[in-house]
């Protein structure tokens, strides 16, 4: 399995306690970089726990990083103390809230994706709601088929994987009778905890509300009716951080009426998928975030729920300060 990383280097210049501020992503100027944490020796006997440390090489060209510049972007701000923040995100092929390539004009029914699919990966939506594949549409290797053809207004998204990973269980469908009276079905692993995503004619339901799981066993609060169909995605291990389910915080149907929602950390950006009453919202036609902030274009009202899923890269390293003048070539 490849995976690659991406490396994000930050300064809080500012010292206002986050990363987000314009020229705190040193990333672009980051030429080495080398850091310890914890043990000096991988030994519970003979390790000791030792201060952590961190040094960057930083391209300099403009003299920003000279802190008797005033010309610098940065004037003022290279001081002793400043929090460095190190994060890792490991994109394991995700491909998030990708538009397909084609016109939507009622009559077109063939797309393209921008990569190759691992098979069973793709989870492509329309006005928010889950297609089939093999009923909605059909894939062959980047080329999308649908069944019937979108029309003008109609949002289509897709999200698909390019590395094959194990620990994913994808598009299945649960075992157990789809007749108007039967409320029991089976997964075919125990998922993670929190990470099933359960879908019923191709709206996502929410955990507690509409349905129980309890280790592979699904119950629902109602009977899906003959000719209704069911989805799941879940995960099995892994190491890749992500948040499902999560309620932003923030008032539903108050008054004056709220847009803004904040969630319980950073997310990895283009990664995050906004769920209201079941239907994925599009972004930039529905919301817009910054940094942990979620801003909906339209405010939810009462009765409705909202959530939120979403990847989030590993800190690394994100407690040290740098010297009072640094040095760079």
């Amino acid at each position: 399995m490849n995976v690659t990383i991406d490396w994000k280097f930050y300064v809080d210049w500012n010292a206002d306690g986050d990363f987000l501020d314009t020229s705190e992503d040193i990333t672009a100027y980051v030429l080495d970089a080398s850091w310890q944490i914890g043990r000096d020796y991988a030994s519970q006997l003979t390790g000791r726990s030792s201060a952590g440390n961190c040094s960057l090489t930083l391209y300099n060209p403009d003299g920003r990083f000279n802190s008797f510049n005033s010309a610098s972007p940065l004037y003022g701000n290279l001081l002793p103390g400043r929090k460095v923040r190190i994060t890792a995100a490991t994109n394991y092929g995700f491909k998030d809230n990708e538009t397909p390539g084609g016109s939507i004009n009622g009559s077109n029914t063939a797309f393209t994706l921008a990569a190759t699919p691992i098979a069973g990966s793709v989870r492509l939506m329309i006005n928010g709601q889950l297609l089939v594949d093999g009923t909605h549409y059909s894939r062959s290797g980047t080329a999308i088929t649908m069944t019937l053809p979108p029309m003008p207004g109609d949002v289509l998204t897709s999200h698909y994987r390019t590395v094959a990973d194990a620990s994913f269980v994808e598009n299945e469908t649960p075992g157990g009778a789809v007749n108007g009276a039967n409320v029991t079905f089976t997964l075919a692993n125990i998922p993670d905890s929190e990470s099933l995503e359960f879908y019923q004619n191709g709206l996502l339901f929410k955990s507690g509300t509409h349905y129980t799981l309890a280790g592979a066993a699904i119950t629902m609060v109602l009977p899906p009716l003959a000719g209704d169909w069911l989805r799941v995605y879940y995960r099995m291990g892994g190491v890749e951080p992500y948040t499902y389910h999560e309620t932003p915080t923030g008032s539903i149907g108050g008054s004056p009426a709220n847009t803004v929602f904040g969630l319980a950390a950073i997310p990895t950006p283009g990664t995050v998928r906004v769920i209201l009453n079941g239907y994925e919202m599009p972004v930039t036609a529905a919301y817009s975030i910054s940094g942990s902030t979620l801003t909906m274009v339209l405010p939810p009202l009462a009765g409705d729920w909202l959530e939120v899923a979403y990847r989030t890269p590993y800190v690394i390293y994100g407690i040290s300060g740098i010297d009072p003048a640094p040095t760079s070539p």
